[in-house]
């Protein structure tokens, strides 16, 4: 290897190191994420009380929902930073194919614009895909806990998908059904069970409330 590639590997490895997530980085994003969880579980529940006809107010999350939001958010921080980190790597070994010659400001002012564009479509598909997990997880604690009975309807706009197209075709199903055959089925699914005729639940000392 010669000096100047050298150079150019150190200054790669450089420019890698300064763009990627460091550990605290990924400590604060798991939190974020905790905080999204949490709000969307609470939010998720206190819409299924108001629909079964319960006045009371949302209490959770209960210990067995904060150890499921604190696991979540662990595992979707460390696989974001991961892909993180994997794309930025191949960005940089793309800009080195490009440009050989290429200084730190050229790697800077391409990886500056990647990233901002990266942003614009990632964080919304991260924030979607934490919002439909929390609410997935929350309905079916309160489904459970409060024992409630009936038939399952998929909703959501036409699916395109095979697998949605699976789904809908099946037409009212159990609860056992729909644990079987969850939604959302893929990552930006739009689709989810709702109950087909709710009924009001008894609203006392022993309604599950979160």
């Amino acid at each position: 290897m010669t000096s100047r590639e050298r150079v150019q590997t150190n200054l790669v490895s450089k420019i890698v190191g300064h763009y990627m997530m460091l550990p605290r980085d990924t400590e604060d994003l798991t939190q974020k994420i905790a905080q999204h969880l949490t709000t969307e579980y609470r939010r998720t529940i206190q819409a299924n009380l108001n629909l079964y006809g319960c006045q009371k107010l949302v209490m959770g999350p209960d210990q067995e929902s904060l150890l499921w939001i604190q696991a979540k958010a662990a595992k979707d921080a460390t696989s974001i930073a991961n892909t993180y980190l994997r794309e930025l790597t191949n960005k940089v070994a793309s800009l080195r194919k490009s440009n050989v010659r290429g200084n730190r400001f050229y790697y800077m002012r391409a990886l500056d614009a990647w990233s901002a564009k990266r942003d614009g479509y990632k964080i919304q598909s991260i924030a979607l895909n934490t919002a439909t997990a929390a609410r997935q997880y929350a309905q079916a604690r309160f489904v459970e806990e409060n024992n409630i009975q009936g038939r399952w309807l998929f909703t959501g706009p036409p699916p395109v998908c095979k697998i949605c197209l699976r789904i809908k075709a099946l037409g009212a199903v159990t609860w056992e059904t729909t644990k079987k055959r969850p939604l959302p089925s893929h990552p930006n699914c739009p689709h989810a069970w709702q109950q087909l005729i709710p009924t009001k639940i008894e609203c006392g000392d022993s309604t599950w409330t979160g």
